[in-house]
């Protein structure tokens, strides 16, 4: 998939470079070379959320003897001697630097100016007359990229890609293009599904539960990263697949979220741990003892993530269930506290009323015993 996409991609950029290049040939000039040039940005995506280059991240410089100071991505700083070579579309550069290495590349030019890249010990560097976004900016649009990811995680709102089409942060987080759209070809951009991971790695394989319940092997040399999305903004690069829930990429990346735990505790410890006042544990028996039901909708709620974990457990007994066999049943909410029921349509209940009798209070429910749920600052449902 990647593959292919990349090649897409190359033929589309070929196409539109050798367009621009016909149009601005007679713009191209060696006194570009002397430009003040800086360091093209990347962006981390779903692609690569590793990526991480902003304005100061490399820097070349050239003077008009032809000397360079070229400073790699890793903080060297190199001296050497450039020479070039006038084409018909651009101009071929060749830099001999003071410890014999080599670097070839090129001069172009497009509708945003002269762009000056070369291949440095198999690293691509990009130059342009233009500066980057700063390292401030680069954080910042980290951070945003951390935060649409753990949202859509936790709410099941990854976009389609008509909503990602639609909205330029969307577009460059999902990698969304579309190949050839002169002769409206098609739209392509990194989808994710929500699985959870049975990592015993046997035969060089795991196993990823997906939400409709189909089950797949997957090789795990298939697999382009593995990340831990953080609480603090970053991405963390992992080396082993692990168990549990994550988002499985159209193009083969797991990403694992921090602290995207699933903890439910009884209602008596929550109101004697003052998560509850009395006056709620009122209105939550009111509720129940009043038999007035149901009053949230949770398909698109944090408390989705109870459900997978739910038929990660009945798959050891059912196999065939699917994320529909769970009945997760919300009866009271405040903020980011839940009352919730949870059962599966292969467990039968009795048709008895039990009772929960706290502090004075009783509840009275027939069915699964009502639990209650916190979802902190973090996103994370806790048992604090």
């Amino acid at each position: 998939m990647k593959i292919i996409r990349n090649l897409f991609l190359l033929v589309f950029l070929l196409c539109l470079t050798g367009c621009t290049d016909y149009n601005n040939s007679k713009k191209l000039s060696i006194e570009m070379i002397y430009c003040n040039w800086y360091n093209c940005s990347k962006l981390p995506s779903m692609e690569d959320p590793f990526l991480e280059l902003y304005d100061g991240s490399y820097s070349f410089r050239i003077d008009r003897s032809n000397n360079v100071i070229f400073n790699t991505i890793d903080k060297d700083e190199l001296k050497g001697t450039l020479e070039y070579e006038k084409k018909k579309n651009s101009i071929d550069i060749s830099i001999r630097f003071e410890n014999n290495e080599i670097a070839n590349g090129s001069l172009n030019i497009n509708d945003n100016g002269p762009f000056l890249h070369f291949f440095y010990k198999n690293v691509y560097y990009c130059f342009s007359n233009n500066k980057s976004i700063t390292k401030e900016e680069f954080e910042t649009y980290r951070l945003n990229f951390n935060t649409f990811l753990r949202d859509s995680f936790i709410n099941d709102t990854y976009p389609t890609i008509e909503e990602a089409e639609a909205n330029p942060l969307y577009t460059q987080y999902t990698n969304f293009m579309q190949i050839d759209p002169c002769c409206n070809g098609p739209k392509t951009y990194i989808g994710v599904n929500k699985v959870t991971i049975s990592s015993d790695l046997e035969n060089g394989e795991f196993c990823a539960i997906y939400n409709t319940g189909e089950i797949k092997n997957i090789n795990t040399y298939d697999i382009e990263n593995i990340v831990l999305v953080k609480e603090d903004g970053t991405f963390e690069r992992l080396d082993k697949i692990q168990s549990g829930l994550c988002f499985l990429t159209d193009n083969n990346s797991l990403f694992y979220f921090e602290n995207m735990k699933t903890n439910i505790i009884n209602i008596q410890d929550a109101y004697e741990s003052n998560k509850i006042s009395i006056k709620q544990l009122q209105e939550i028996a009111n509720i129940f003892n009043e038999h007035k039901g149901v009053n949230k909708n949770i398909d698109n709620s944090p408390l989705l993530l109870i459900k997978e974990r739910r038929l990660l457990q009945l798959k050891k007994r059912h196999e065939e269930a699917t994320i529909d066999d769970i009945i997760l049943k919300v009866y009271w909410n405040h903020e980011r506290k839940y009352i919730i029921t949870i059962t599966d349509t292969f467990t039968d209940f009795p048709a008895v009323i039990e009772e929960l009798c706290i502090d004075g209070i009783t509840i009275s429910y027939s069915g699964p015993k009502p639990m209650f749920v916190e979802i902190n600052n973090n996103d994370e449902l806790v048992n604090k």
